[in-house]
């Protein structure tokens, strides 16, 4: 029974109760802003409880289970039921019934009768889609080399109790396995806790309902994104959606329940904050900036890459003072260091490296065997022209990970550009493409950047670049909206 109210409570009743409670608290922002907003807080709440699980083990290891389980309901459960309870119930501010029936406004841009069938027809695509891709997710067992060993990691916190073990390091004691990267333990501290309160064992379909949540979290928020911070039609933001889970690495990634799903919504949400932050110098968008791009190095150590995007996005952008500027980015640096910073000290006292993957395996260290060298080769890059072409323009040329989401993307922006000056309507959200085009251009100085510095550390894998791929699908969505539109026009003109 406790096992699966724990994958109800992280899952369903933390994300529905944290959206409502948001909503209740931002009605100061426009509706769809607020809708937008509490979505996003709600999606980012099973990494808190993550969070809050691995700090347990850390000052509290090995007690017994049910005392974890009531930390959990006093600290993370307790204060949202309790605010939403005073705001409905007792202030009477928040009408939640209201709310409930009121929520279908945010497809009021709503589409032409032309466009109905498209519309029907995208969402079936989408609908059947995911479908495929959670029945793939829930019947296949684990693959994936990563995959795999996130979950030994996870079992063997799950058997000590103690986050002292992880990172793995000692292959004797945890029964040959060794794992010694130091990526903060989000993933694999969720994982345990899905299988926390079974009888020692990890429970499989538990650790699936992690990848399945925040895919389909951030499919929906690609859709929200869409239609409540650009304000377009609900035909570009489901064909968004659709091109996000048709590229072929994220689908991928998505049915072998890999961490990736994690870290892109982590990611996005970053993005997301950061427009409000931007429209907005109050300090309440800093510490949410912070925790959600605390919660994004939590997820996996590329987290570190959004720096350069939020620096730039909210000193270029930004309309206030450089020094209401500078102080909130500086609020916002420390609460998402202090979220990790047990995770640093770990890793500097245990490996001497605030962050560390590959390296620290003494195997591929030795300079005869060429690892890293080999691993290049295998992957395609033999020379420098290699590392440019299938690495920095691989969204172009790596149809068999990206399929033609890049090729639609450079189609919506030539259509975004060419309607920018016609439309006043889409000159009133400058600021939104404008990060979106800041956080697309920082990633791909950072590639560059580290190309020149030797390093195809961020061109050797196709995943990494999974982290523009949400804006590339905004762009290739509402790319493929124009095209069918005018297609679909001529048709519908003839008939």
């Amino acid at each position: 029974m406790v096992p699966k109210l724990i994958l109800v409570l992280t899952f369903i009743v933390i994300p529905v109760l944290t959206f409502f409670c948001v909503r209740s608290l931002s009605t100061s922002l426009s509706k769809k802003h607020s809708v937008f907003l509490s979505f996003i807080l709600a999606g980012i709440s099973p990494l808190l409880t993550s969070r809050l699980f691995t700090l347990m083990l850390w000052f509290f290891p090995e007690r017994e289970k049910i005392s974890y389980f009531i930390v959990f309901v006093i600290i993370q459960l307790a204060p949202i039921a309790a605010t939403l309870i005073y705001k409905v119930l007792i202030r009477n501010s928040y009408d939640l019934l209201e709310d409930i029936i009121d929520l279908n406004a945010f497809f009021s841009n709503g589409y032409r009768s032309s466009e109905k069938w498209l519309v029907n027809f995208a969402l079936i695509f989408l609908i059947g889609i995911v479908s495929v891709g959670t029945f793939q997710t829930i019947m296949m067992p684990p693959t994936g080399n990563d995959t795999l060993e996130y979950l030994q990691s996870a079992r063997f916190l799950l058997e000590k109790r103690n986050l002292e073990y992880y990172p793995v390091r000692d292959a004797e004691e945890s029964g040959g396995f060794y794992g010694p990267w130091t990526h903060p333990p989000g993933y694999v501290g969720l994982i345990a806790w899905t299988g926390f309160y079974t009888s020692g064992k990890l429970d499989f379909n538990g650790f699936k309902l992690v990848s399945i949540f925040f895919t389909i979290s951030l499919l929906l928020g690609v859709a929200l994104f869409s239609i409540c911070m650009l304000e377009l039609s609900l035909f570009p933001s489901i064909l968004a959606s659709s091109v996000l889970i048709a590229t072929p690495v994220f689908y991928y990634q998505f049915a072998i329940s890999h961490i990736d799903s994690i870290r892109i919504f982590a990611d996005f949400a970053t993005l997301s904050v950061v427009l409000f932050l931007i429209r907005s110098p109050r300090p309440i968008f800093a510490v949410l900036l912070g925790i959600v791009a605390g919660g994004t190095l939590y997820s996996h150590s590329l987290g570190v890459l959004l720096g350069m995007p939020i620096a730039l996005s909210v000193l270029f952008l930004a309309k206030y003072s450089i020094k209401t500027k500078v102080k909130l980015l500086f609020t916002a640096g420390l609460i998402s260091l202090l979220f990790v910073s047990l995770d640093l000290y770990k890793n500097i006292l245990s490996s001497g490296n605030i962050i560390s993957d590959l390296n620290q395996i003494s195997v591929a260290n030795i300079p005869h065997i060429k690892f890293f060298e080999t691993l290049s080769i295998e992957r395609g890059f033999f020379t420098t022209t290699d590392s440019i072409f299938y690495g920095v323009f691989r969204g172009f040329s790596d149809r068999f990970s990206f399929g033609a989401s890049y090729w639609f993307a450079l189609l919506g922006f030539l259509f975004f550009l060419s309607s920018f000056r016609r439309e006043k309507q889409r000159q009133n959200f400058v600021i939104e493409y404008s990060a979106m085009g800041v956080f697309v251009l920082s990633f791909y100085l950072l590639v560059i950047l580290s190309l020149a510095l030797g390093s195809q550390e961020l061109v050797k894998n196709p995943r990494y670049f999974l982290s523009i791929q949400p804006i590339i699908a905004c762009f290739g969505g509402y790319g493929l909206s124009v095209f069918l539109n005018k297609m679909w026009g001529a048709f519908y003109a003839k008939a």
